[in-house]
């Protein structure tokens, strides 16, 4: 069910003329579900609440728009 959010939300980000995704999870949480979708990790705040980091997250939904790693 996840995939198919994530899929239709940058679907509509495109088709709305969005050329990039940016979101954030905490370290318990997704991190490696998105980067199996081709997130990257753009920023980290260490122990943001009870010991887990909360992460920031970016894909490029356009194919000639191209983000630093």
């Amino acid at each position: 069910i996840g995939s198919r959010v994530l899929e239709a939300m940058e679907s509509e980000a495109i088709r709305r003329g969005a050329d990039r995704a940016i979101l954030d999870t905490m370290g318990f949480q997704a991190e490696e579900f998105y980067a199996d979708r081709g997130y990257f990790e753009c920023g980290r705040v260490p122990n943001f609440a009870s010991g887990y980091d909360r992460i920031y997250m970016a894909k490029c939904l356009s194919p000639g728009t191209s983000d630093t790693q």
